[in-house]
Protein backbone atom coordinates (compact mmCIF):
# COMPACT_ATOMS: atom_id res chain seq x y z
CA UNK A 1 0.00 0.00 0.00
CA UNK A 2 1.92 3.17 -1.23
CA UNK A 3 1.88 6.41 0.44
CA UNK A 4 2.82 9.78 -1.11
CA UNK A 5 4.52 11.71 1.34
CA UNK A 6 3.27 15.64 1.25
CA UNK A 7 4.30 18.72 3.21
CA UNK A 8 3.76 18.79 7.02
CA UNK A 9 4.72 15.37 7.56
CA UNK A 10 1.45 14.46 5.46
CA UNK A 11 0.76 10.61 4.33
CA UNK A 12 -1.43 10.09 1.35
CA UNK A 13 -3.11 6.83 0.85
CA UNK A 14 -3.17 5.32 -2.54
CA UNK A 15 -3.56 2.14 -4.58
CA UNK A 16 -3.71 1.22 -7.93
CA UNK A 17 -5.61 -1.86 -10.09
CA UNK A 18 -5.40 -3.20 -13.27
CA UNK A 19 -3.74 -1.86 -16.25
CA UNK A 20 -4.29 0.09 -19.30
CA UNK A 21 -5.42 4.10 -19.35
CA UNK A 22 -4.95 6.05 -16.09
CA UNK A 23 -8.19 6.78 -14.44
CA UNK A 24 -8.24 8.73 -10.70
CA UNK A 25 -11.15 7.80 -8.80
CA UNK A 26 -11.47 11.29 -6.33
CA UNK A 27 -12.54 10.96 -3.02
CA UNK A 28 -15.27 13.24 -1.76
CA UNK A 29 -16.29 14.34 1.42
CA UNK A 30 -20.00 13.09 2.01
CA UNK A 31 -18.86 9.33 0.71
CA UNK A 32 -17.76 5.95 2.05
CA UNK A 33 -14.55 4.46 -0.47
CA UNK A 34 -16.94 1.79 -1.27
CA UNK A 35 -19.02 4.18 -3.47
CA UNK A 36 -16.29 3.81 -6.03
CA UNK A 37 -15.95 -0.36 -5.92
CA UNK A 38 -18.68 -1.19 -8.74
CA UNK A 39 -17.29 1.36 -11.11
CA UNK A 40 -13.44 0.19 -10.13
CA UNK A 41 -14.75 -3.06 -11.02
CA UNK A 42 -16.32 -2.53 -14.22
CA UNK A 43 -13.37 -0.41 -15.37
CA UNK A 44 -9.97 -2.66 -14.31
CA UNK A 45 -10.48 -4.98 -17.18
CA UNK A 46 -8.72 -2.41 -19.28
CA UNK A 47 -7.75 0.75 -17.24
CA UNK A 48 -5.49 1.39 -14.29
CA UNK A 49 -7.60 2.50 -11.64
CA UNK A 50 -6.23 4.68 -8.78
CA UNK A 51 -7.81 5.82 -5.39
CA UNK A 52 -6.72 7.82 -2.83
CA UNK A 53 -7.70 8.68 0.83
CA UNK A 54 -7.96 12.64 1.08
CA UNK A 55 -5.77 13.82 4.36
CA UNK A 56 -8.11 13.19 7.56
CA UNK A 57 -10.58 10.20 6.13
CA UNK A 58 -9.18 6.51 5.31
CA UNK A 59 -5.29 5.47 6.20
CA UNK A 60 -3.95 8.80 5.10
CA UNK A 61 -2.70 10.92 7.75
CA UNK A 62 -4.82 13.44 10.04
CA UNK A 63 -3.75 16.19 9.50
CA UNK A 64 -4.50 19.84 7.94
CA UNK A 65 -5.62 22.23 6.59
CA UNK A 66 -8.21 21.14 4.87
CA UNK A 67 -8.95 24.05 2.36
CA UNK A 68 -9.54 23.90 -1.36
CA UNK A 69 -5.90 24.80 -2.40
CA UNK A 70 -4.52 22.19 -0.04
CA UNK A 71 -6.67 19.29 -1.60
CA UNK A 72 -6.32 20.25 -5.20
CA UNK A 73 -2.75 20.10 -4.54
CA UNK A 74 -2.91 16.90 -2.93
CA UNK A 75 -4.98 15.62 -6.20
CA UNK A 76 -2.39 16.51 -8.20
CA UNK A 77 0.38 15.56 -6.29
CA UNK A 78 -1.33 11.89 -6.58
CA UNK A 79 -1.89 11.92 -10.54
CA UNK A 80 1.77 12.86 -10.86
CA UNK A 81 3.22 10.02 -8.51
CA UNK A 82 0.51 7.35 -10.36
CA UNK A 83 2.24 8.93 -13.49
CA UNK A 84 -0.44 10.60 -15.63
CA UNK A 85 -2.01 12.48 -17.34
CA UNK A 86 -5.43 10.73 -16.32
CA UNK A 87 -9.12 10.95 -16.71
CA UNK A 88 -10.12 12.41 -13.22
CA UNK A 89 -13.76 10.86 -11.82
CA UNK A 90 -15.45 12.24 -8.84
CA UNK A 91 -18.63 14.04 -7.65
CA UNK A 92 -19.96 17.07 -5.27
CA UNK A 93 -17.01 19.13 -3.61
CA UNK A 94 -14.37 17.28 -4.99
CA UNK A 95 -15.52 18.96 -8.53
CA UNK A 96 -14.19 21.98 -7.44
CA UNK A 97 -10.73 21.06 -6.89
CA UNK A 98 -10.42 18.60 -9.89
CA UNK A 99 -11.67 21.70 -11.81
CA UNK A 100 -8.59 23.32 -10.31
CA UNK A 101 -5.95 20.73 -11.19
CA UNK A 102 -7.54 20.84 -14.77
CA UNK A 103 -7.39 24.47 -15.49
CA UNK A 104 -3.43 24.72 -13.99
CA UNK A 105 -1.92 21.47 -14.89
CA UNK A 106 -3.20 20.58 -18.33
CA UNK A 107 -0.68 18.03 -18.32
CA UNK A 108 -1.78 15.94 -15.58
CA UNK A 109 -5.86 15.69 -16.12
CA UNK A 110 -6.74 14.63 -19.69
CA UNK A 111 -10.64 15.18 -18.72
CA UNK A 112 -12.43 15.69 -15.95
CA UNK A 113 -16.12 13.79 -15.65
CA UNK A 114 -18.68 14.94 -13.20
CA UNK A 115 -21.78 13.48 -13.06
CA UNK A 116 -22.45 16.22 -9.70
CA UNK A 117 -21.81 19.00 -9.06
CA UNK A 118 -20.83 22.29 -9.94
CA UNK A 119 -17.48 22.86 -11.50
CA UNK A 120 -18.11 26.03 -13.45
CA UNK A 121 -18.59 27.76 -9.75
CA UNK A 122 -20.65 29.73 -8.32
CA UNK A 123 -20.75 32.88 -10.22
CA UNK A 124 -22.18 31.06 -13.05
CA UNK A 125 -25.45 30.18 -11.14
CA UNK A 126 -25.99 34.07 -10.17
CA UNK A 127 -29.88 35.06 -10.38
CA UNK A 128 -30.82 31.48 -11.00
CA UNK A 129 -33.20 29.70 -8.10
CA UNK A 130 -30.37 27.32 -7.10
CA UNK A 131 -29.83 27.67 -3.46
CA UNK A 132 -26.21 27.61 -3.79
CA UNK A 133 -26.68 30.85 -5.46
CA UNK A 134 -27.76 32.50 -2.37
CA UNK A 135 -24.79 33.88 0.28
CA UNK A 136 -27.40 33.79 2.97
CA UNK A 137 -27.88 30.43 1.97
CA UNK A 138 -23.89 29.01 1.68
CA UNK A 139 -23.08 31.56 4.92
CA UNK A 140 -26.01 29.55 6.79
CA UNK A 141 -24.63 26.37 6.11
CA UNK A 142 -20.98 27.30 6.73
CA UNK A 143 -21.88 28.61 9.84
CA UNK A 144 -23.80 25.25 10.96
CA UNK A 145 -20.74 22.98 9.61
CA UNK A 146 -18.43 25.07 11.72
CA UNK A 147 -20.91 25.00 15.23
CA UNK A 148 -22.75 21.62 14.49
CA UNK A 149 -21.15 19.86 11.75
CA UNK A 150 -23.23 16.47 12.56
CA UNK A 151 -27.00 19.51 11.62
CA UNK A 152 -25.33 20.26 8.88
CA UNK A 153 -24.54 16.54 7.00
CA UNK A 154 -28.07 15.60 8.16
CA UNK A 155 -29.38 18.72 6.29
CA UNK A 156 -27.15 18.15 3.13
CA UNK A 157 -28.31 14.27 3.20
CA UNK A 158 -31.98 15.38 3.60
CA UNK A 159 -31.85 17.52 1.11
CA UNK A 160 -30.12 15.10 -1.38
CA UNK A 161 -31.66 12.15 -0.68
CA UNK A 162 -35.88 13.51 -0.18
CA UNK A 163 -38.49 10.93 0.75
CA UNK A 164 -40.64 9.08 -1.76
CA UNK A 165 -43.70 10.05 0.42
CA UNK A 166 -45.47 12.52 1.51
CA UNK A 167 -44.60 16.47 0.37
CA UNK A 168 -41.12 16.60 1.36
CA UNK A 169 -38.97 16.33 -0.85
CA UNK A 170 -41.17 16.79 -3.93
CA UNK A 171 -38.92 19.92 -5.16
CA UNK A 172 -36.38 17.29 -6.44
CA UNK A 173 -39.34 16.01 -8.82
CA UNK A 174 -40.24 19.84 -9.70
CA UNK A 175 -36.59 20.56 -10.24
CA UNK A 176 -36.27 17.66 -12.91
CA UNK A 177 -39.73 18.29 -14.60
CA UNK A 178 -38.96 21.89 -14.84
CA UNK A 179 -35.30 21.53 -16.41
CA UNK A 180 -36.52 18.98 -18.69
CA UNK A 181 -39.12 21.33 -19.90
CA UNK A 182 -36.65 23.79 -20.43
CA UNK A 183 -38.16 26.16 -17.62
CA UNK A 184 -34.72 26.03 -15.56
CA UNK A 185 -32.66 28.06 -17.18
CA UNK A 186 -29.47 26.28 -15.73
CA UNK A 187 -30.32 23.54 -14.91
CA UNK A 188 -29.91 19.84 -17.62
CA UNK A 189 -31.92 16.61 -17.20
CA UNK A 190 -30.79 13.66 -17.99
CA UNK A 191 -32.13 10.42 -17.17
CA UNK A 192 -30.15 7.23 -17.94
CA UNK A 193 -32.84 4.14 -17.86
CA UNK A 194 -30.99 1.13 -16.57
CA UNK A 195 -32.63 -1.13 -18.75
CA UNK A 196 -31.44 0.37 -21.72
CA UNK A 197 -28.15 -0.53 -19.79
CA UNK A 198 -26.06 -3.46 -21.72
CA UNK A 199 -24.26 -3.67 -18.78
CA UNK A 200 -26.65 -4.73 -16.44
CA UNK A 201 -28.31 -7.85 -16.14
CA UNK A 202 -31.75 -7.58 -18.00
CA UNK A 203 -32.86 -10.93 -16.01
CA UNK A 204 -32.59 -9.49 -12.48
CA UNK A 205 -34.36 -6.12 -13.53
CA UNK A 206 -37.43 -8.35 -15.01
CA UNK A 207 -37.28 -10.18 -11.62
CA UNK A 208 -37.65 -6.90 -9.97
CA UNK A 209 -40.58 -5.81 -12.15
CA UNK A 210 -42.05 -9.13 -11.28
CA UNK A 211 -41.67 -8.66 -7.81
CA UNK A 212 -43.09 -4.78 -7.03
CA UNK A 213 -46.11 -3.11 -8.35
CA UNK A 214 -45.38 -0.61 -11.27
CA UNK A 215 -44.95 2.70 -9.28
CA UNK A 216 -42.30 1.07 -6.82
CA UNK A 217 -40.08 -0.24 -9.86
CA UNK A 218 -40.42 3.00 -11.64
CA UNK A 219 -39.10 5.20 -8.68
CA UNK A 220 -36.40 2.48 -6.52
CA UNK A 221 -35.23 0.28 -9.79
CA UNK A 222 -35.30 2.98 -12.66
CA UNK A 223 -35.22 6.27 -10.97
CA UNK A 224 -38.00 7.99 -12.42
CA UNK A 225 -39.42 11.26 -10.53
CA UNK A 226 -43.29 10.41 -9.69
CA UNK A 227 -45.46 11.37 -7.61
CA UNK A 228 -45.93 9.38 -4.01
CA UNK A 229 -47.44 6.09 -3.74
CA UNK A 230 -50.39 7.74 -1.75
CA UNK A 231 -50.72 10.06 -4.50
CA UNK A 232 -55.02 9.59 -5.32
CA UNK A 233 -53.79 10.47 -9.29
CA UNK A 234 -50.73 8.41 -8.87
CA UNK A 235 -51.01 7.68 -13.05
CA UNK A 236 -50.52 11.37 -13.33
CA UNK A 237 -46.50 12.56 -14.08
CA UNK A 238 -45.16 16.20 -14.32
CA UNK A 239 -43.10 14.89 -17.44
CA UNK A 240 -45.77 13.15 -19.20
CA UNK A 241 -48.86 15.15 -18.48
CA UNK A 242 -48.49 18.69 -17.48
CA UNK A 243 -47.63 20.40 -21.54
CA UNK A 244 -48.47 23.57 -22.71
CA UNK A 245 -51.93 23.72 -24.28
CA UNK A 246 -51.26 22.70 -27.94
CA UNK A 247 -51.44 25.39 -31.10
CA UNK A 248 -53.70 23.85 -33.06
CA UNK A 249 -55.87 20.70 -33.28
CA UNK A 250 -58.82 21.65 -31.28
CA UNK A 251 -61.72 18.96 -31.86
CA UNK A 252 -63.90 19.88 -28.78
CA UNK A 253 -67.34 20.60 -30.72
CA UNK A 254 -66.54 17.44 -32.60
CA UNK A 255 -65.71 15.37 -29.64
CA UNK A 256 -68.27 16.61 -27.31
CA UNK A 257 -71.16 16.10 -30.42
CA UNK A 258 -69.87 12.96 -30.31
CA UNK A 259 -70.68 11.79 -26.67
CA UNK A 260 -73.41 14.65 -26.00
CA UNK A 261 -75.10 15.14 -29.11
CA UNK A 262 -74.57 18.95 -29.07
CA UNK A 263 -71.27 20.79 -29.98
CA UNK A 264 -69.59 22.73 -27.55
CA UNK A 265 -66.60 25.19 -26.81
CA UNK A 266 -65.14 24.10 -23.76
CA UNK A 267 -65.95 22.07 -20.75
CA UNK A 268 -65.73 22.70 -17.48
CA UNK A 269 -66.21 20.53 -13.89
CA UNK A 270 -67.02 21.86 -11.08
CA UNK A 271 -66.68 20.65 -7.43
CA UNK A 272 -69.23 22.62 -5.19
CA UNK A 273 -67.94 22.30 -0.84
CA UNK A 274 -69.60 24.50 1.42
CA UNK A 275 -68.92 28.15 1.43
CA UNK A 276 -66.29 29.32 0.69
CA UNK A 277 -64.98 26.71 -1.16
CA UNK A 278 -65.48 26.08 -5.44
CA UNK A 279 -63.32 24.74 -7.93
CA UNK A 280 -63.68 24.82 -11.58
CA UNK A 281 -61.23 23.27 -14.30
CA UNK A 282 -61.83 23.69 -18.21
CA UNK A 283 -60.64 22.04 -20.73
CA UNK A 284 -60.86 21.41 -24.22
CA UNK A 285 -60.10 18.32 -26.88
CA UNK A 286 -57.86 17.96 -29.20
CA UNK A 287 -56.57 15.73 -32.01
CA UNK A 288 -54.63 12.41 -30.88
CA UNK A 289 -52.14 12.44 -33.71
CA UNK A 290 -51.43 8.59 -33.04
CA UNK A 291 -54.98 8.24 -33.98
CA UNK A 292 -56.28 11.27 -35.85
CA UNK A 293 -59.43 9.70 -37.06
CA UNK A 294 -61.02 8.66 -33.82
CA UNK A 295 -63.00 10.78 -32.04
CA UNK A 296 -62.63 9.14 -29.13
CA UNK A 297 -59.20 8.71 -28.53
CA UNK A 298 -58.63 12.67 -28.18
CA UNK A 299 -56.52 14.05 -25.98
CA UNK A 300 -58.25 16.41 -22.52
CA UNK A 301 -56.26 19.15 -21.72
CA UNK A 302 -56.96 21.58 -18.96
CA UNK A 303 -56.11 24.89 -19.86
CA UNK A 304 -57.94 26.89 -17.09
CA UNK A 305 -59.21 27.24 -13.85
CA UNK A 306 -61.79 28.95 -11.79
CA UNK A 307 -60.67 28.70 -8.01
CA UNK A 308 -62.76 30.28 -5.66
CA UNK A 309 -61.91 30.54 -1.82
CA UNK A 310 -64.35 33.43 -1.06
CA UNK A 311 -67.27 33.35 -2.96
CA UNK A 312 -70.75 31.54 -4.38
CA UNK A 313 -72.02 30.06 -7.53
CA UNK A 314 -72.89 33.51 -8.69
CA UNK A 315 -69.02 34.66 -8.35
CA UNK A 316 -67.97 31.03 -10.14
CA UNK A 317 -70.00 32.17 -13.39
CA UNK A 318 -68.55 35.46 -13.23
CA UNK A 319 -64.95 34.03 -13.13
CA UNK A 320 -65.76 31.65 -15.98
CA UNK A 321 -66.90 34.46 -17.98
CA UNK A 322 -63.40 36.17 -17.14
CA UNK A 323 -61.56 33.29 -18.56
CA UNK A 324 -63.34 33.13 -22.29
CA UNK A 325 -66.36 30.22 -20.98
CA UNK A 326 -69.53 31.25 -23.56
CA UNK A 327 -72.29 30.68 -21.02
CA UNK A 328 -74.33 28.97 -24.48
CA UNK A 329 -71.32 26.44 -25.23
CA UNK A 330 -69.76 25.51 -22.39
CA UNK A 331 -70.74 22.39 -21.27
CA UNK A 332 -70.59 22.26 -17.31
CA UNK A 333 -70.08 19.13 -15.60
CA UNK A 334 -70.90 19.41 -12.08
CA UNK A 335 -71.20 17.52 -8.80
CA UNK A 336 -74.46 15.75 -8.71
CA UNK A 337 -75.21 17.06 -4.97
CA UNK A 338 -75.31 20.36 -6.98
CA UNK A 339 -79.03 19.43 -8.14
CA UNK A 340 -80.45 20.11 -5.10
CA UNK A 341 -78.20 21.57 -2.69
CA UNK A 342 -76.01 24.64 -2.93
CA UNK A 343 -72.85 25.90 -1.81
CA UNK A 344 -74.28 28.05 1.19
CA UNK A 345 -75.94 25.98 3.22
CA UNK A 346 -77.56 28.22 5.73
CA UNK A 347 -80.78 29.62 3.85
CA UNK A 348 -80.26 32.55 5.85
CA UNK A 349 -76.91 33.63 4.31
CA UNK A 350 -78.54 33.10 0.74
CA UNK A 351 -79.45 35.22 -1.99
CA UNK A 352 -82.95 35.57 -2.04
CA UNK A 353 -82.85 35.19 -5.76
CA UNK A 354 -81.73 31.80 -5.37
CA UNK A 355 -83.14 30.80 -2.25
CA UNK A 356 -83.69 27.03 -1.46
CA UNK A 357 -81.96 26.09 -4.90
CA UNK A 358 -79.07 23.95 -6.01
CA UNK A 359 -76.26 24.68 -7.61
CA UNK A 360 -77.30 24.20 -10.92
CA UNK A 361 -79.91 26.44 -10.61
CA UNK A 362 -77.90 29.17 -9.76
CA UNK A 363 -75.67 28.18 -13.18
CA UNK A 364 -78.17 28.23 -15.21
CA UNK A 365 -79.70 31.58 -13.83
CA UNK A 366 -76.50 32.91 -14.43
CA UNK A 367 -76.54 31.92 -18.46
CA UNK A 368 -74.55 28.61 -18.68
CA UNK A 369 -77.68 26.50 -19.18
CA UNK A 370 -75.69 23.73 -19.83
CA UNK A 371 -75.17 21.76 -16.78
CA UNK A 372 -75.33 18.08 -16.62
CA UNK A 373 -74.03 15.55 -13.68
CA UNK A 374 -70.96 13.08 -14.16
CA UNK A 375 -73.37 10.34 -14.63
CA UNK A 376 -76.79 10.27 -16.27
CA UNK A 377 -77.47 6.68 -15.05
CA UNK A 378 -77.14 7.34 -11.29
CA UNK A 379 -78.67 9.57 -8.50
CA UNK A 380 -76.07 10.11 -7.21
CA UNK A 381 -71.96 10.75 -7.81
CA UNK A 382 -70.06 7.64 -8.65
CA UNK A 383 -68.18 6.41 -5.78
CA UNK A 384 -65.15 8.44 -5.43
CA UNK A 385 -62.93 5.12 -5.40
CA UNK A 386 -64.86 4.13 -8.60
CA UNK A 387 -64.02 7.78 -10.33
CA UNK A 388 -60.11 7.62 -9.11
CA UNK A 389 -59.99 4.49 -10.85
CA UNK A 390 -61.17 5.58 -13.64
CA UNK A 391 -59.58 8.72 -13.91
CA UNK A 392 -56.01 7.30 -13.22
CA UNK A 393 -56.34 5.00 -15.95
CA UNK A 394 -57.57 7.74 -18.93
CA UNK A 395 -54.57 9.79 -17.17
CA UNK A 396 -52.36 6.97 -18.44
CA UNK A 397 -53.54 3.69 -19.81
CA UNK A 398 -51.62 0.19 -19.04
CA UNK A 399 -50.42 0.28 -22.42
CA UNK A 400 -47.82 3.68 -21.19
CA UNK A 401 -50.22 6.02 -23.36
CA UNK A 402 -51.40 9.67 -21.80
CA UNK A 403 -54.95 11.29 -22.65
CA UNK A 404 -54.73 13.88 -20.06
CA UNK A 405 -52.60 16.76 -19.53
CA UNK A 406 -53.10 20.05 -17.98
CA UNK A 407 -51.17 23.44 -19.14
CA UNK A 408 -49.23 24.33 -15.78
CA UNK A 409 -48.77 27.82 -16.68
CA UNK A 410 -52.68 28.67 -17.45
CA UNK A 411 -53.68 26.09 -14.79
CA UNK A 412 -51.00 26.21 -11.78
CA UNK A 413 -53.52 25.52 -8.78
CA UNK A 414 -55.48 22.67 -11.05
CA UNK A 415 -51.56 20.70 -11.15
CA UNK A 416 -51.01 21.44 -7.85
CA UNK A 417 -53.66 20.42 -6.39
CA UNK A 418 -53.31 17.14 -8.31
CA UNK A 419 -49.66 16.81 -7.30
CA UNK A 420 -51.25 17.54 -3.74
CA UNK A 421 -54.19 15.18 -3.41
CA UNK A 422 -53.37 12.34 -0.68
CA UNK A 423 -55.05 9.44 0.80
CA UNK A 424 -56.09 9.34 4.16
CA UNK A 425 -55.38 7.80 7.38
CA UNK A 426 -58.21 5.12 6.47
CA UNK A 427 -56.41 4.19 2.91
CA UNK A 428 -59.32 6.34 0.84
CA UNK A 429 -59.14 9.77 -0.88
CA UNK A 430 -58.53 12.48 2.55
CA UNK A 431 -61.50 14.69 1.72
CA UNK A 432 -60.50 17.52 3.84
CA UNK A 433 -57.34 18.02 1.85
CA UNK A 434 -57.91 21.51 -0.75
CA UNK A 435 -56.41 19.16 -3.72
CA UNK A 436 -59.79 16.87 -3.27
CA UNK A 437 -61.61 19.66 -4.91
CA UNK A 438 -60.01 20.24 -8.36
CA UNK A 439 -59.40 16.05 -8.50
CA UNK A 440 -62.89 16.03 -7.97
CA UNK A 441 -63.98 18.36 -10.78
CA UNK A 442 -61.44 16.72 -13.27
CA UNK A 443 -62.55 13.30 -11.99
CA UNK A 444 -66.21 13.88 -12.87
CA UNK A 445 -65.28 15.54 -16.59
CA UNK A 446 -63.70 11.74 -17.18
CA UNK A 447 -66.09 10.00 -15.79
CA UNK A 448 -68.50 11.40 -18.20
CA UNK A 449 -66.80 10.85 -21.40
CA UNK A 450 -65.32 7.34 -20.18
CA UNK A 451 -67.04 6.11 -17.02
CA UNK A 452 -65.71 2.54 -15.55
CA UNK A 453 -68.69 0.82 -14.45
CA UNK A 454 -68.36 -2.82 -12.78
CA UNK A 455 -70.93 -4.96 -12.02
CA UNK A 456 -70.13 -5.48 -8.38
CA UNK A 457 -70.36 -1.87 -7.95
CA UNK A 458 -72.30 -0.97 -5.01
CA UNK A 459 -73.79 2.14 -6.60
CA UNK A 460 -77.35 2.22 -7.18
CA UNK A 461 -77.96 2.14 -11.40
CA UNK A 462 -80.28 3.69 -12.25
CA UNK A 463 -81.87 4.42 -16.28
CA UNK A 464 -81.82 8.21 -18.23
CA UNK A 465 -85.19 7.37 -18.16
CA UNK A 466 -85.77 8.29 -14.53
CA UNK A 467 -84.42 11.58 -15.34
CA UNK A 468 -86.62 12.94 -18.36
CA UNK A 469 -88.36 16.36 -16.76
CA UNK A 470 -86.29 16.76 -14.01
CA UNK A 471 -83.92 19.38 -13.46
CA UNK A 472 -81.10 17.36 -15.09
CA UNK A 473 -81.83 17.25 -18.17
CA UNK A 474 -83.44 20.96 -18.86
CA UNK A 475 -81.46 22.75 -21.71
CA UNK A 476 -81.56 19.95 -23.78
Amino acid sequence: MPYLERPGAVKIHWEERGSGPLVVLAPYANAHPSVYDPLETELTSDHRIVRFDDRGMGQSTRTGPFDMETGAGDLAAVIDEAGGPAVVITLTDAVHRAARVAVRRPDLVEALVAPGGTPAGRARLEGSEAMVASDSVVDAFMSMGETDYRGALRSVMTAANPPDAGDKGMWVADLAAGAERGDRKHARYFFFDPLDNPHIDQAALAALAEKYDEHTFDVQVRGLFLLPPDTVLHSWDRKGNEQPMPAMGDVTRAFTKHFEGREYDDIVGVDVQNYPWIAGVRMRAYRNPEAPGDITQSLLWCVGEVFLEAGDEVDFCEGLRSIGCHPDRTLVIADATCDYQQQQRDKNKQRPKYSGKGSMDMFRGEGFVHVVPPDDQMDRNPLIEERCRAANARIKTKGGKRFVFADPKRCEKTVTSIRQWRRGPNGGPSRKSKGAHAGDALSYVLWRFFPRRRQNDKVEIKTFKRFQGTTRTRGF
